[in-house]
């Protein structure tokens, strides 16, 4: 597998990317007064791309799952060719895997300030979205009790 620094990311023409859902920031039914799930699903747009993200946090250990999916919008039966997947922190790659045959991804976080998920595409193109550090960090003990 290819392997990407800091400086080969910066050299690649990062797609606009636009948050389309984000279920973390969906209102409350009338009624509730407090959200139970811990996952999050966030869906971006970047050109004729849906990058589908799903955060699952384990808030006593401190970690979190990320499950994701590039889907091609013009044609979602189509497979898009597997891509490099990174996560970073400030400039330092964390980790790296690529998408499967079907466009899917998946590897664990670990809190760190300034997350970002970059998928480098064919045609030196990048997709970057920011990863919400809250939902890898532990919760106080008075919060997990409360």
């Amino acid at each position: 597998m290819e392997t990407f620094d800091s400086k080969t990311i910066a050299a690649l023409t990062r797609l606009p990317a636009r948050l389309v859902l984000d279920t973390g920031e969906s209102p409350l039914a009338e009624g509730v007064r407090r959200r139970d799930v811990t996952s999050r699903h966030l869906l971006y747009q970047a050109e004729d791309l849906y990058l589908d993200l799903r955060l699952e946090p384990d808030l006593r250990a401190g970690r979190a799952a990320l499950v994701g999916q590039l889907v091609d919008l013009r044609d979602p039966a189509r497979p898009v060719p597997p891509a490099p997947v990174l996560l970073l922190s400030e400039d330092e790659v964390l980790t790296q895997t690529r998408t499967n045959d079907f466009g899917e991804f998946q590897m664990d976080l670990a809190p760190h300030r300034s997350l970002r998920l970059c998928l480098a595409l064919d045609g030196g193109r990048l997709v970057e979205v920011p990863i919400d550090h809250s939902l890898v960090v532990r919760r106080p003990e008075s919060e997990e009790t409360a």
